[in-house]
């Protein structure tokens, strides 16, 4: 009887709320998907996996030759193995993959969670859950993102830790690893925790995972976004570092202490070392309390390893805040729940195109609310305060971010921040003309040109800085789109003077 309760309240009702998700969808813009669908069909077709890392336009183009409609895609941050992962889908129509796609997913995550709920002995009420994620998973399907694997996953290597399969926990954290880096956070769980084996069977999981991927795609593929795409995410060059919609800590002060003449022009203090002591100092508590409750056991601590590194990201997204299930479940049990949940319901489900216009402390409610939470957390968890390892902590995280956080001279030549990615510019007598890339519309804005042209030549004279296009002009002018300090492939139109 226990068995048949459990598989229709954590089974049944989940797969038919997320199935309806499922599609809904296939009646929406392609959203993410277009990104792992279409890198895999280009892969298929025989394109160079490296043009998808090195051109925005020239991906939204192929995918226009496909007759795709309403789209906007960048491949930059995807992982290279997420080729071979959704490879079997491109042989289907775009929507019938998506669809499938999403189907998987659901089965996936409703077998990982109704395993997880029958461990834990889960009570019905625990599906007041779903609706706390209500947006987070409409977005997810809307978009056809992974994040329900990542879920399930998380739930499965608990379950496998909790019944000492060490190796299987490797491998669900060195396949998960190729999907997105996310992963690599839960490894501090375990590193803390003194589970030297299950980081070495990880770490060789994930070796042996990227030489396989290294072998099919090319070295060269894998090697570059490692070396020069991962290092960028790490510093949330993805779209925009101001972007609020994206609310994260690092977005937020960013936001708060960073003058950018193109995105930021409105700052409370142009002071940028402020980030890097603010991120610094509370990176360096979290962390802290991370390590301070590293002997307690229960699914508590594992949730709140995930909390933190959702807190902690520099890169969040609505559909990404699923990974804060793990929380929710252990929330339940808290005394200050019914705030907890009311606190993470807002968090979750507010949609950012409602706050756009509201004053700026307000508009970051998300983070905010989520700071909360994790001091209402820690008051709960009550780890150990011992304030000499917090300073010192600190002291070396501050000292890592002001010494990796320095910024150069952006250099733009316009300051109207229009949608769309600049893919290429000409110089005319007296003006330049500017191209730019919204999906499956292509723009050229004319712009005019504060000096006379007496000669302009295709050339770059740095071979320590890259540009996506470029003139010298009159051989002192240098006009040219570059992503530097930006989102990857979000290139800018930049000018400045060159002197030989």
């Amino acid at each position: 009887m226990k068995l048949k309760k459990d598989l229709i309240y954590f089974f049944i009702v989940p797969l038919i709320f997320l199935l309806a998700f499922s599609f809904i969808a296939t009646n929406k813009p392609i959203g993410d998907f277009g990104n792992y669908y279409y890198g895999s069909t280009l892969w298929k077709e025989g394109k160079n996996p490296m043009q998808l890392y090195g051109d925005i336009h020239w991906f939204n183009e192929e995918i226009l030759k496909h007759g795709e409609n309403n789209f906007f895609e960048n491949y930059s941050p995807v992982p290279p193995f997420s080729l071979i992962f959704y490879y079997p889908f491109s042989f289907l129509e775009s929507a019938s993959a998506k669809l499938l796609f999403n189907i998987l997913s659901c089965l996936v995550f409703c077998f990982s969670f109704f395993r997880f709920a029958k461990k834990q002995n889960l009570e019905p009420k625990y599906l007041f859950l779903l609706p706390v994620l209500f947006l987070p998973m409409y977005n997810n399907f809307m978009q056809g993102q992974s994040y329900l694997l990542i879920v399930a996953a998380l739930l499965e290597i608990w379950l496998a830790y909790n019944s000492g399969r060490q190796w299987l926990v490797a491998i669900i954290i060195a396949f998960v690893f190729q999907l997105k880096l996310f992963p690599a956070f839960v490894l501090i769980y375990f590193l803390f925790r003194k589970e030297y084996k299950i980081i070495l069977f990880s770490v060789l999981g994930i070796l042996v995972l990227t030489g396989l991927t290294a072998i099919v795609l090319g070295e060269n593929v894998v090697l570059h976004y490692f070396t020069d795409i991962v290092p960028r995410l790490m510093k949330n060059e993805v779209i925009d570092p101001f972007y609020y919609g994206h609310q994260s800590l690092n977005i937020f002060l960013n936001d708060l202490f960073r003058y950018d003449e193109l995105s930021n022009r409105n700052v409370l203090i142009n002071a940028p070392y402020l980030i890097g002591i603010t991120e610094g100092i509370i990176g360096a508590y979290v962390l802290y309390n991370l390590f301070a409750l590293r002997k307690n056991n229960g699914f508590k601590i594992f949730a709140f390893f995930i909390f933190c590194s959702v807190f902690l990201s520099r890169y969040v997204t609505s559909y990404s805040l699923i990974l804060l299930l793990p929380l929710i479940v252990s929330v339940f049990e808290y005394k200050r729940s019914v705030i907890m949940i009311a606190l993470l319901l807002v968090a979750c489900n507010v949609p950012m195109n409602m706050v756009s216009e509201i004053p700026f402390v307000l508009k970051y409610f998300r983070i905010i609310l989520l700071c909360i939470v994790f001091a209402l957390t820690v008051l709960e968890l009550k780890p150990k305060t011992n304030y000499v390892a917090i300073i010192l902590c600190g002291v070396v995280f501050v000292s890592f971010n002001l010494f990796s956080g320095k910024r150069g001279d952006n250099h733009y030549f316009i300051t109207d921040n229009k949608p769309g990615v600049l893919y290429d510019i000409n110089v005319h007598e007296k003006v330049v003309t500017v191209s730019r890339c919204m999906g499956e519309k292509d723009f050229t804005d004319t712009i005019p040109f504060p000096y006379s042209v007496t000669s302009a030549r295709q050339e770059w004279p740095f071979n320590d800085r890259d540009a996506f296009r470029f003139y010298t002009i009159n051989d002192s002018i240098l006009l040219y789109l570059s992503d530097f300090q930006q989102g990857i492939g979000m290139n800018k139109l930049r000018m400045e003077i060159y002197k030989p």
